[in-house]
């Protein structure tokens, strides 16, 4: 072994491990804001608006959702995604948070996966996007299942 690897690796070693504690630390304090998963459609306000710093699952599949300090999605994740239940397409709103004249509400998982019709699952998307590049994005998954 060259005189330096040793050394070397250890200092990749120790520069990715503090990042490891750093970013664990910053979940925990993330972890400990959000509390429990909200399945009960307690995740939104009074007005319908999504509360900040909760972790919520919506839809027929219960999809996990989070979101940041402003009450917007900052994630949306799912191990077992799966095809809808239900027949037809659910309606769903169309005003969602700094949504622009030629914006689309744009689902983060679809009406075909069963997702919810709600604003826990909507995002502000350009219509360009939603239309054609998201939902080819959408066909390779339905396709995959």
């Amino acid at each position: 072994m060259k005189e330096g690897t040793l050394r070397d690796i250890y200092n990749l070693y120790k520069k990715y491990t503090d990042d490891v504690v750093r970013v664990s630390d910053d979940a925990g304090k993330v972890a400990d804001k959000v509390g429990d998963i909200l399945r009960d459609g307690s995740h939104f306000d009074d007005a319908g608006k999504l509360k900040p710093n909760v972790r919520c699952q919506a839809g027929e599949h219960n999809y996990s959702y989070q979101t940041d300090e402003l009450g917007r999605i900052s994630e949306a994740y799912e191990d077992n995604l799966q095809l809808k239940l239900h027949d037809g397409r659910l309606r769903h709103k169309e005003n969602t948070p700094d949504k622009l004249h030629d914006n689309h509400a744009g689902h983060i998982f679809g009406d075909l996966f069963g997702a919810s019709p709600e604003s826990d699952n909507l995002l502000s998307q350009a219509k360009d996007v939603n239309l054609e590049e998201y939902r080819r994005l959408e066909r390779e998954w339905m396709n995959a299942l």
